[in-house]
């Protein structure tokens, strides 16, 4: 394959949405005033609550390239499959819903590729951020700020993401699962992090842009973060993520069924045993759990009053996405 830098290669936004209308404004917002002079918006969208009404009314006034196309909601990895499609851009970069960039993100994105006759794929920083307002978000936000990375948090804090690729790099990794409703991105992960590595054994190389996005997570309540952990399950259940993440998938099945049914095993103990080693063989993995996120939110130095009530929305979580694992199985 060859590479030429060009100047101005055209850079292709790629977005997909489905009921955003909360955030969809301010990142049509952020892309429309972009430095850049040769960029095109493709986005595909499933939405029912109004986010399309939005995207016609800025595609009707946009003065950059906007591909726009309304389809079934068929899962994220057939929308992503369908935005690359359309797209005609030399380097490709994708923005969720409910992110927001600076003016000259796409500028300083491109740099790289139109400096450099070698370069393959362009790292930015991101940061999340969350938009939560109460008490049962703010645990959310807690736990996974514990449990998403290794050594830092996972909110307010810049993270370095794989954001623009050439698109010969797409092509070769390949389109995503038309059937994955979720996790699409890690049933792709392994054949790209081949491809990649691929490139980089070629003498092709992967740059930093000196720019930042930022992506703000929706508030949660009580009586709909349900919902969520349960379409989460639809990954858990997936035959091709189970293949691919074997060990972990397990564990997630294995801790959401332990953890949902332990209050019940509890109940059922007293009329079967009054052993007490028999109480704690049960209680054990639980409590070593709650040890271990005592355990990394002190080496993340997070100190608050919230990780007492923690074990809570654990439960919580667990239940929810056990319940999904059976609804997806039945």
């Amino acid at each position: 394959m060859k590479i030429m830098a060009e100047g101005t290669e055209k850079v292709s936004i790629l977005v997909i949405s489905k009921n955003a209308k909360n955030t969809i404004r301010r990142l049509l917002d952020s892309i429309t005033v972009q430095t850049y002079p040769n960029i095109e918006l493709v986005c595909v969208d499933s939405s029912n609550d109004g986010t399309e009404n939005v995207l016609k009314e800025y595609k009707k006034n946009s003065k950059i390239q906007f591909k726009l196309t309304f389809q079934e909601p068929k899962g994220c990895g057939a929308a992503r499959n369908t935005a690359f499609r359309n797209a005609s851009g030399d380097i490709i970069t994708s923005l969720d819903s409910d992110d927001y960039i600076p003016s000259d993100y796409i500028e300083k994105l491109a740099k790289s590729f139109n400096q450099k006759n070698n370069v393959i794929g362009v790292y930015v920083n991101g940061i999340i951020v969350s938009s939560a307002k109460n008490t049962f978000s703010e645990f959310i936000k807690l736990y996974e700020d514990i449990t998403l990375f290794k050594d830092e948090i996972f909110y307010d804090k810049p993270h370095k993401y794989l954001m623009a690729t050439r698109r010969e790099v797409g092509e070769a990794i390949g389109e995503y699962d038309e059937n994955a409703e979720v996790a699409e991105d890690l049933l792709r992960g392994k054949k790209a992090d081949e491809i990649l590595e691929n490139y980089r054994s070629k003498g092709y190389v992967f740059e930093t842009a000196d720019t930042c996005f930022t992506s703000e997570r929706q508030a949660h309540t009580f009586t709909n973060h349900w919902k969520k952990c349960m379409w989460y399950a639809k990954a858990l259940v997936n035959k091709d993520y189970i293949k691919s993440y074997k060990k972990d998938s397990f564990i997630k099945i294995g801790a959401s069924i332990y953890i949902s049914t332990l209050p019940f095993i509890l109940l059922i103990l007293p009329f079967s045993s009054n052993n007490t080693f028999v109480y704690g063989i049960v209680m054990a993995p639980f409590l070593l759990s709650m040890v271990y996120l005592g355990y990394k939110a002190f080496l993340k130095r997070i100190f608050t009053w919230k990780l007492i009530v923690l074990p809570l929305y654990v439960y919580y979580r667990a239940f929810f996405t056990f319940i999904g694992i059976l609804y997806n199985l039945i």
